[in-house]
């Protein structure tokens, strides 16, 4: 369940980046057929729906998997968003404070991500009963309808006409409304039928059900049964001919109703933005075709931006800016994965004497303690940030002793963030972040080379400066 869940979430989060654009993009879509709206939520659903997709360079998704599918079991959990700094505030909590503990019968993000997957299944079933108990209670209010002819029926318990059914849809018209607007209106559901909104609309509704807790996809929906409604209008007009406007406005406004709920159906036609209906019915025109070709252009951009997951070294280099920038870190050296023998001062032994370092991130200034100078921390001094390189980095280095797994090509091509000191005593003091969530601090000398390079362990302590 818990797998299930966080593929959904990645799934989601993705869909999020193509529904913002189009929110922003549908805004600037006023001389576009309303149909190229539609299109383009049609490109949001695929993203909720289908798991995979191909990747591309023209991907203009941060990351495909925001959400890691081990996160469950990482030693420091963290999220990458793709976008640098973005998700540092949240990754600076989760990197430490829910990284599992020795002892512990489950892992803290264990229970978080198995609790929100029961929030979420709870919240699709109350989703799903919403709409059950409404498409019951339709039912039971048009159950005494009479038939007009073929699929429609007048019903003297409605105040508005809709559609009702999946396989077979249903017109229904209140037995109030005159002649004139029932021709308009019969119209327009059948240019639902037609387009098969009946169909799509409670589709967005489940999809809706899925994804819930994302506050995005409810403008989404609201904007999606807008976009229906005008691009029904809009094929009417184009159909019965400009004249009709006024009289088709008329009869907008006459079955206008006040209904403000979301729900998957009906299709009602005086329910949904009958204002800005009218508005759009009324300055209708033929779009022109330089408009017709922006939108196809437009159309096929998206879609090879959105639809497709980026390279994974695009993604790579998206990740190395989401590590957390952190307040303050306290470590200890935990073994030692370089040593330059040819050194006789300051020896270094596993176990018994490795020293510590803290790092004050507010001004970037660097801490040690260690046998070899006093028991209390001494300041090392202000770290600056670095790119490393084979000139920076392997030239300070020699051969002599490496333990196994490591190098320093290793180190610079897996390195996410990078930081050099050098004091007034000649003395050289490297950070290093990997991609992994590691971090190593190296020791060396102006002019002679690194000493050691230690593997940290992040330690708790309030004996810090």
């Amino acid at each position: 369940m818990e797998a299930v869940f966080l593929k959904m979430l990645n799934m989601c989060i993705t869909a999020g980046w193509i529904a913002l654009v189009v929110i922003i993009i549908r805004f600037h879509l006023k001389k576009a057929p309303r149909i190229v709206s539609l299109f383009l939520w049609g490109l949001v659903a695929i993203r909720l729906v289908c798991p995979f997709s191909v990747e591309s360079f023209l991907s203009l998704i941060p990351n495909d998997e925001t959400v890691p599918y081990d996160i469950m079991y990482a030693e420091h959990p963290n999220i990458q968003t793709g976008i640098p700094k973005l998700g540092a505030g949240l990754n600076g909590y989760m990197y430490y404070e829910l990284a599992p503990n020795i002892g512990d019968s489950a892992n803290p993000m264990q229970i978080i991500v198995f609790v929100a997957s029961i929030i979420w299944i709870a919240g699709m079933g109350i989703m799903m009963l919403y709409a059950l108990i409404s498409y019951i209670k339709i039912c039971q209010k048009v159950s005494g309808a009479v038939c007009l002819k073929g699929n429609i029926f007048y019903c003297d318990t409605i105040d508005t006409s809709f559609i009702l059914g999946f396989f077979k849809p249903r017109i229904y018209l209140p037995s109030g409304i005159s002649e004139e607007d029932a021709n308009y209106v019969i119209s327009h559901e059948f240019a639902h039928i037609n387009r098969l909104d009946h169909i799509w609309k409670p589709f967005g509704f489940l999809l809706l059900s899925v994804y819930w807790y994302n506050p995005i996809l409810w403008v989404v929906y609201i904007l999606f049964c807008k976009d229906i409604e005008f691009a029904c209008d809009e094929r009417v007009i184009r159909k019965m001919g400009v004249e009709c406007k006024k009289p088709y406005s008329l009869a907008l406004i006459n079955c206008s109703t006040a209904h403000k709920k979301v729900s998957a159906y009906p299709l009602a036609f005086g329910e949904t933005g009958v204002k800005s209906r009218v508005k759009s019915v009324l300055h209708y025109k033929k779009p022109a075709f330089w408009v017709v070709v922006v939108c196809v252009v437009l159309c096929v951009a998206l879609s090879v931006c959105f639809l497709t997951n980026p390279k994974q070294s695009l993604r790579a280099k998206n990740e190395i800016t989401d590590y957390p920038l952190y307040v303050a870190e306290s470590f200890v050296a935990d073994k030692i994965i370089y040593e330059a023998g040819h050194y006789s001062s300051i020896i270094y032994k596993e176990g018994w004497n490795m020293p510590s370092f803290y790092i004050r991130w507010s001004d970037k200034i660097l801490y040690s303690l260690d046998d070899f100078y006093s028991l209390e921390w001494r300041e090392i001094g202000e770290l600056n940030p670095i790119k490393l390189n084979k000139e920076t980095f392997d030239e300070l280095l020699t051969s002599e002793f490496w333990a196994e797994g490591y190098s320093a090509k290793e180190i610079r091509n897996n390195c996410v963030e990078a930081y050099s000191e050098t004091n007034p005593n000649d003395d050289v003091y490297y950070i290093f972040k990997l991609n992994n969530g590691d971090t190593y601090a190296a020791i060396g000398y102006i002019g002679f080379g690194t000493r050691y390079i230690f593997k940290l362990e992040y330690q708790t302590t309030t004996d810090v400066p």
